[in-house]
């Protein structure tokens, strides 16, 4: 299984291992090595049917649910050019990509507001209805699907916004919990050695 993750405001894609998926909102222990973490936000899917080179008309056909996550990225890693930039998206536990998911039509029907708190402050904040949630998935397994073979329970991801701080040196502990329309999706907590 692969989680392929496009990148905000770019055309790149990257791909980070299974190793990295949290779906249980577990506690994060950050390894002695990373001494500040960053965040982006993410929409995802899982693939239900295998294919390639998918058309967006056929897109939908690929995909039965979606949902909302976070990704960590350790920012010692980031600035050390593209090796480090991957080595920062395969530490183990970084995707908390959650197992529950939501109907297709949930974003026709008003509602699908997704929510990010770090200790209880709203830090992000994402969708009302308005906007096109489906028409951003299928746009991105079509896209993806030309570049790779989609295997059914691979994860197509897209970052919501560009990546953002989210720890310091001086933190040690920080709570991550996320909703949508108010039901609890996400709750983990990020520990600093």
């Amino acid at each position: 299984m692969n989680i392929l993750v496009r990148q905000s405001g770019s055309e790149f894609w990257l791909c980070r291992p299974d190793t990295t998926w949290e779906k249980d909102s577990e506690d994060f222990y950050v390894p002695d090595t990373i001494t500040s973490l960053s965040y982006a936000p993410v929409l995802f899917t899982r693939i239900c049917k295998a294919g390639k080179s998918i058309g967006k008309p056929f897109a939908s056909r690929y995909f039965e649910r979606f949902s909302y996550g976070i990704l960590l990225y350790p920012d010692d890693y980031i600035g050390k050019g593209t090796s480090g930039f991957c080595q920062a998206c395969c530490i183990d536990h970084t995707s908390f990509l959650p197992a529950s998911m939501y109907e297709k039509n949930m974003p026709e029907s008003g509602k699908g507001k997704f929510s990010l708190y770090k200790n209880g402050k709203s830090i992000f904040t994402y969708g009302n209805g308005n906007i096109d949630i489906i028409d951003i998935i299928e746009k991105d397994i079509s896209e993806v699907s030309s570049l790779t073979y989609l295997r059914v329970g691979d994860i197509v991801a897209s970052e919501l916004a560009s990546l953002s701080e989210l720890t310091g040196t001086s933190d040690e502990k920080i709570r991550i919990s996320g909703d949508i329309d108010g039901e609890p999706l996400l709750d983990f907590n990020i520990i600093m050695k």
